[in-house]
């Protein structure tokens, strides 16, 4: 009982003394917007005299959307294709080409492909893992004569499905996603979801960094001096940084003696 009265009182002025205590988002809109900016030049400057700066690191390797048909305008899937490069940080590039199932060329300096064709003789998709390439075909998506609003989700949804499965990471557990089990153009435009879910796109990276392909980052510059990867440094902080990173330790290195083993 006596426990349970002092865990009470403790709450109850815990409560009345975070009460009491303005918070700070209370205490910084009482500064005019000059004690503003003078506080954010502040903290950015101890930041950058912490880590001397942010580095914009570009990703390696690309892929490629390749368009080889006219029936869909490029903008129904234009939009997809910057989202694919926005949310995964690659370097995805849209670009006009051909498909020729008996020699398919991957167009340089692309590592990975998909190709977006236009055949009735062909079936929805197509994909070669080894190969590293995709093909979904729009020509069952025309069929029937779809409004222009079908026709664009249906092309939306496909693409996110070739998409994820050739670059790695075609299966999701979300229900409602594209890569749910799809094995008819009726199912298609029966699923909901129109984007790229977060396990697929997690796993489809990862594969990708395996093959060469990374992801753009922002790194700081005391990071890349501790990586060993960071250019001579081009200002007073980023010289700080580099200094303290690479300065040699005063003390010697004590390396203790290996303890030999006791036989019994």
């Amino acid at each position: 009982m006596k426990r349970i009265l002092f865990f009470t009182l403790a709450v109850a002025i815990g409560g009345v003394c975070a009460a009491a205590k303005p918070s700070k988002t209370a205490e910084t809109e009482k500064l005019t917007d000059a004690e503003k900016a003078e506080r954010r030049a502040a903290a950015q400057l101890k930041a950058l005299k912490n880590h001397g700066g942010i580095l914009d690191v570009k990703g390696k390797g690309a892929l490629a959307v390749v368009n080889c048909q006219s029936a869909v305008p490029e903008a129904m899937f234009k939009g997809k294709v910057d989202d694919l490069r926005r949310i995964t940080h690659l370097n995805v590039n849209l670009v006009n080409g051909k498909f020729d199932l008996a020699d398919v060329h991957i167009p340089a300096p692309n590592l990975i492909a998909v190709f977006i064709v236009n055949d009735p003789k062909l079936p929805m998709s197509l994909i070669s893992l080894e190969a590293k390439w995709g093909m979904m075909n729009v020509a069952p998506f025309l069929s029937d004569s779809p409004s222009e609003a079908m026709l664009k989700s249906r092309v939306v949804k496909q693409l996110i499905r070739i998409s994820a499965v050739t670059f790695g990471g075609g299966v999701s557990q979300y229900k409602g996603s594209p890569l749910q089990p799809v094995f008819s153009v009726k199912d298609l435009d029966e699923t909901p979801g129109e984007s790229f879910t977060i396990d697929s796109k997690f796993t489809f990276s990862k594969n990708l960094g395996a093959l060469g392909i990374t992801q753009d980052k922002k790194v700081t510059y005391r990071r890349a001096c501790m990586e060993g990867w960071a250019a001579a440094p081009t200002n007073e902080f980023q010289k700080a940084v580099w200094d303290e990173v690479h300065q040699l330790p005063t003390e010697p290195i004590k390396i203790e003696p290996e303890k030999k083993k006791i036989e019994k």
